[in-house]
């Protein structure tokens, strides 16, 4: 029954908004009646709306984001619908087929992730490294964009909206001592299961976290027994310009970071592509 429940609640999370109950027993492979049990159960515990023939998680009924923001529901990252929305992503997801390089940025208070000025500031280096915006162009660039989010473990952008990832949240930092060695073990090893179950899916990795992200994920590294690098990197470079614009925030500064580890990954036809979009962009930097 546990497993029956497992794969429902996977199908609602996947599902984003209403479905069927016939729509999800085929999802989760069991028979109506099974299913059925289980969304009563849902219903039961306030996890699950259910209007006539239409099923819907009840974080997707949460419209907007000032909704969102004052939804009670608190999540920890050992919570279950975490857990489940966890062994999703280490055991069936696929991330896309054209992905080639996978960057995992820290999480942000906005929701979606990738509508945050400090996301919006990091992907110019995708975007100088691939000519391609890692939301905009989702279904071309060749950067795979994953999210660390503080109570969610590895979320990937195309799965952002998705619950629990769509529930705003307090970051690390705001986390007391005791709370974050809790969240630091359970987070390093979400992202470490993610790494070793789609590793070879990717050419090369890199992160953009800093502070405790950046902590989680030298941990989930050394668990991983992957290599890659942790930036920004305090003795890193720098940009000091680009075009007309002087940077000024540390997501502004350090985004060069991560758009050179992306290069040094590529083949040479690539990279010299992408000095060329740094020099049209007139970018500037020291390090």
């Amino acid at each position: 029954m546990r497993d029956t429940y497992d794969r429902i609640v996977t199908a609602l999370l996947l599902a984003r908004g209403p479905t069927t109950l016939a729509e999800l027993a085929a999802a989760a492979d069991c028979d109506a009646a099974l299913a059925q049990e289980t969304v009563d159960e849902l219903r039961a515990d306030g996890l699950v709306v259910v209007d006539d023939d239409a099923i819907c998680w009840r974080a997707y009924t949460l419209t907007t984001r000032e909704e969102i923001a004052a939804s009670s529901y608190d999540l920890r990252p050992h919570d279950e619908p975490v857990a489940i929305l966890q062994e999703y992503l280490a055991t069936e997801y696929t991330p896309p087929p054209h992905a080639r390089y996978l960057a995992v940025y820290q999480c942000s208070a906005r929701r979606p992730f990738s509508s945050s000025p400090s996301h919006g500031s990091i992907n110019h280096a995708i975007v100088a490294a691939t000519g391609y915006h890692p939301k905009r162009h989702a279904a071309k660039c060749p950067v795979h964009v994953v999210v660390l989010a503080a109570k969610g473990g590895p979320i990937p952008y195309d799965l952002e909206g998705v619950f629990p990832a769509c529930i705003r949240a307090e970051g690390l930092g705001q986390f007391s001592p005791e709370e974050y060695e809790e969240a630091r073990a359970t987070l390093a090893q979400y992202v470490a299961r993610y790494l070793k179950a789609h590793a070879g899916h990717y050419d090369g990795i890199a992160t953009f976290t800093s502070g405790r992200w950046a902590d989680v994920m030298e941990a989930a590294r050394s668990m991983s027994d992957l290599d890659f690098p942790v930036l920004p990197r305090s003795d890193g470079p720098s940009l000091t310009r680009v075009g007309d614009t002087v940077p000024h925030t540390y997501w502004q500064k350090r985004w060069i970071q991560l758009a050179l580890a992306i290069m040094g990954m590529m083949p040479e036809d690539e990279r010299h592509a992408a000095e060329a979009r740094l020099r049209d962009m007139g970018a500037e930097w020291t390090g």
